[in-house]
């Protein structure tokens, strides 16, 4: 747990291999680490696993993790397709496409 800003009250999901940096696609990314900014901390909650899912269509591939994030606030993740960005953020969920430590990605927020 760090300080961020007072007041910011968020639920981030994060795109990570090795839980220290944010490096993985949205879409073939397989869990999601699920961070809280509130009262000036960042929190890390859970981490949330894709349900395996039988590949029909290409949409079938970030479709899953879409309902996956449905309570976050923002998804932070190193690169995003345009199809799955829409839909996102069409949900009202911002999606930052960003590499590099978890930690400073998240401080940098505010």
């Amino acid at each position: 747990m760090f300080h961020k800003g007072e007041g910011i009250e968020m639920r981030i999901a994060v795109a990570s291999s090795d839980g220290k940096n944010v490096d993985l696609h949205f879409s073939t990314c397989d869990h999601f680490l699920i961070f809280e900014l509130q009262d000036g901390l960042v929190e890390f909650l859970e981490l949330r696993e894709k349900p395996n899912t039988i590949i029909k269509e290409h949409s079938d591939r970030w479709r899953s993790a879409c309902a996956l994030l449905e309570d976050c606030d923002m998804i932070l993740c190193a690169k995003i397709g345009p199809e799955p960005r829409s839909n996102i953020e069409k949900k009202d969920i911002k999606v930052l496409e960003s590499q590099g430590l978890i930690k400073d990605n998240l401080e940098n927020l505010h």
